[in-house]
């Protein structure tokens, strides 16, 4: 157990510790700084925070007015990331945002969590890590809506890809935009799927 302040090992220490790659470590370190658990100091190394961990808010989403809070909270914080991604991305972000554009709820919530991580804000990806629970919800959702559907597969594909190709860009506006439309489209994916199942329910 590490007390608060305490340095955690290194990278390449907890790769070895937990026989795991780097790419595990750090997605593991950017959950764990977004929900304000650690501090990573530049030159200095990992510490744990000296605060309380940030609350983490749950949705139920079996309705269509769940649906739609959680999603006006969602364009509301990741349009904005995106904006803010345009402009503060880095050349080794970029790699790793098109190396996310892949089928499947797990590379879709990395994606949107690296876009977050591109703008350097660490409010911004707290926001975002705020959410998580229900942001994973509504992907698992939304890809098991799809995942006999090819046409909405490349439909969400191509909103990704156009989307990286804005941030690529730099184009900040139109970055925004993108997210906007993706995300109103998947709302409408998930309140149809709800809307459809009340439906089932009535007929039965």
């Amino acid at each position: 157990m590490y007390e608060p302040r305490e340095k955690l090992p290194s990278t390449r220490e907890l790769c070895d510790q937990f026989s795991v790659s780097r790419s595990s470590v750090r997605d593991a370190l950017t959950s764990l700084k977004g929900k304000g658990l650690i501090t990573i100091v530049q030159g200095e190394g990992i510490f744990v925070a000296d605060t309380e961990p940030l609350p983490s808010f749950q949705f139920n989403l079996s309705n269509e007015q769940t649906v739609h809070e959680l999603f006006a909270v969602r364009k509301i914080v990741e349009a904005g990331i995106a904006f803010e991604a345009a402009q503060m991305r880095t050349e080794a972000q970029l790699k790793e945002l098109d190396s996310l554009l892949a089928d499947g709820w797990e590379a879709d919530y990395a994606f949107h969590l690296a876009l977050a991580n591109c703008t350097g804000n660490l409010m911004l990806v707290q926001l975002l890590e705020s959410i998580s629970t229900s942001l994973k919800k509504a992907l698992q959702d939304c890809h098991q809506l799809i995942a006999n559907d090819p046409g909405l597969t490349k439909a969400i594909h191509d909103q990704h890809t156009e989307l990286y190709a804005w941030i690529q860009a730099g184009d900040a506006t139109r970055s925004r935009e993108a997210m906007h439309m993706h995300l109103t489209y998947v709302e409408t994916l998930l309140k149809e799927a709800i809307q459809e199942g009340g439906r089932t329910n009535e007929r039965q």
